[in-house]
Formats: C-alpha cells, sequence, structure tokens
C-alpha cells in the first residue's frame, strides 16, 4: 500500500456541527483543551479557532444576528486529532451540548489506475446506472466532470455525482493526479471517493465517530465493480445517536498538564522569547501584554517590585 495513503478505510473528512450561538464560546472553551495536545496548533488570528501546522483548520462561524453558530474542521484538523487520539474527546465536546450535524464529508482511499475508473464511472453515471439515494441522478444536471492529462497523455481528473446543494453528493478523483500538480512527490496510482451527507439526511455524531455504514450506505453503488463493501460494515440508521454512541474513556489528564504540554510545544511562544530576547524591555512588553489578557503573575514567580512596577507603567 502506498505510503501516502490517507484513508485505507472511510474516516471523517470534514465536521460541521451547528449550535446556539450563546453556547459556541462555552464550548471552543472546552475545545481548547482538546486541541492543545496536538503539537504546533496555534490560535487563529480572530479568535474564533485553532490552525493546525499540517494546514488543518477548526473554525468557528456565525452570522450577525443569528441565533446558530457553526464549528467546523477540516480533513487536515481531524488527521491531526486522530494521530494523537485526541478525536473523541473532540467529538465528546460537541456531543455535550444542545448540537445538530450539518455537514459530514467521508473519504477512502484506493491505490487503482483512476483514468481508467473515472473513466467507466463517468460512462456508467451519464447513462443512469448509478444513484447516491433512491432518487436517480440525473446525468445532465448531476453528473459532471473535470479533465486533465495525466503523465501518460489519459484524460482523469474529478468525477462529481450530485448537485452543489444536493442532501447527498459525492466527488471521485485522480489523487495522484492532485499530489503531482502540486509538486509534490509521485505516489503511484491513487483514487480518492468523498460524501457529502447533510442534516437532511438525519446524520450524527455517531456517523463521524463511525463512518463506514453511511458511506458504504450511499457510496455502495457508485464504487460497483471498483471496489466491494465489507461485509462486516452493519447497516447505517438515521439519527443514529437515538440507538447509542459510546465513545472511549476520556484520558486522566487534568488542565494543568495540558498547559504545560502546550507551552512547551508551542513554536509561537518560542519564537515570541526569542524575540523579546533581542530587544531592551522585551520581557517587560510580553509580561505587560499577558497582564492585558488577564494573567496577573504571584510572587511566588519569582518577578522582583521594580520589574512588575515597570511592567505596570508600561501598561
Amino acid at each position: 500500500m502506498s505510503s501516502f495513503s490517507a484513508y485505507s478505510v472511510p474516516s471523517a473528512d470534514w465536521v460541521s456541527v451547528s449550535c446556539p450561538v450563546d453556547l459556541a464560546p462555552l464550548i471552543l472553551d472546552e475545545l481548547r483543551q482538546v486541541v492543545s495536545d496536538i503539537s504546533g496548533v496555534s490560535a487563529m488570528s480572530t479568535g474564533n479557532g485553532w490552525a493546525f501546522p499540517s494546514g488543518g483548520l477548526i473554525q468557528l462561524r456565525s452570522r450577525s444576528l443569528s441565533p446558530v453558530a457553526v464549528i467546523s474542521a477540516s480533513g487536515a484538523a481531524l488527521a491531526a486529532l486522530r494521530s494523537v487520539g485526541a478525536y473523541a474527546g473532540y467529538l465528546r465536546v460537541l456531543s455535550s451540548d444542545v448540537h445538530r450535524l450539518t455537514r459530514l464529508d467521508v473519504a477512502l482511499d484506493l491505490l487503482v489506475d483512476a483514468p481508467s475508473v473515472l473513466e467507466a464511472l463517468y460512462s456508467r453515471a451519464k447513462s443512469g446506472g448509478v444513484s447516491l439515494t433512491r432518487k436517480a441522478l440525473d446525468p445532465h444536471r448531476h453528473v459532471s466532470r473535470w479533465q486533465s492529462p495525466d503523465s501518460a497523455g489519459l484524460d482523469t481528473g474529478t468525477v462529481y455525482l450530485g448537485g452543489k446543494t444536493s442532501e447527498v453528493r459525492s466527488r471521485v478523483y485522480d489523487k495522484r493526479l492532485e499530489r503531482i500538480a502540486r509538486g509534490l512527490p509521485d505516489p503511484g496510482s491513487w483514487l480518492r471517493a468523498e460524501l457529502t451527507v447533510t442534516s437532511a439526511m438525519g446524520i450524527s455524531l455517531k456517523d463521524a465517530w463511525e463512518p463506514a455504514p453511511v458511506f458504504w450506505h450511499f457510496m455502495a453503488r457508485a464504487l460497483e465493480g471498483i471496489v466491494t463493501r465489507p461485509s462486516d460494515v452493519p447497516a447505517w440508521v438515521p439519527a443514529g445517536d437515538s440507538v447509542g454512541f459510546v465513545l472511549p474513556p476520556r484520558p486522566v489528564l487534568d488542565p494543568m498538564q495540558r498547559l504545560e504540554r502546550r507551552l512547551e510545544r508551542s513554536s509561537e511562544l518560542r519564537d515570541l522569547c526569542e524575540l523579546a530576547r533581542s530587544i531592551r524591555s522585551g520581557a517587560v512588553l510580553v509580561y505587560r501584554r499577558l497582564r492585558q489578557l488577564g494573567l496577573s503573575s504571584p510572587s511566588t514567580l519569582g518577578f522582583v517590585p521594580g520589574f512588575l512596577a515597570v511592567a505596570a507603567n508600561d501598561g
């Protein structure tokens, strides 16, 4: 198997959850404890989420006067959470208050020859042989493709199933071509199948935790002849929270330990300290900013009265 393949089994690649706007800041406070397990994570300048070294984002969005806010996590952010065993904790925070899963993307990687598979899938879909739900896809409105030649000159790219606003939609594309176009090493044959399902279909956070059932429920027909649904995948049940949603036990790690680990791993804090050491009174500027953010240093930290006085005057 290619070392580049990220999703050897169906995996959550985007999770958006809506919640009452007044609860959103409280949820972010809880999520801060979770994301602090990621090395190099940094708060966004807007204060409404976090950016990961991998390029992933967890972000809160809300519209003016709207009673609802949406917290979204990108695929790279979810992968980072899974890599340190923090994904269950992330979902646990989201599920602890009033919420609705508004969008779930699930991805599966297949190490097959993409150009030939995509051509066959497109032809089958255009002839009406592919459906994601019981309602047939309109081949003129709901099936499209983007083409580009690969290294061998063959047409390849992306096949889209379902419209942009469809409650269930999919895109199947040549991941190898995408990586090469970005200047990355050639990973070899690689096809990615992505499914997007919205809240209208009754998805729940159980599907975000165990995405294989919902993926195969909608994608088995589209991927027929390419890969077979595993026999051990259970049937998908809409609104699965009502039939049980069990996460692994919460890890035992107190807030002091989390803060210490976040401080130790923060490249931004390390860089700021280097800058502060390079200029006169740099430490005073740092301490002044900490005071402005509501942190008052106790005398037990060893700050001498003169230093505190200078910092207070500068503030």
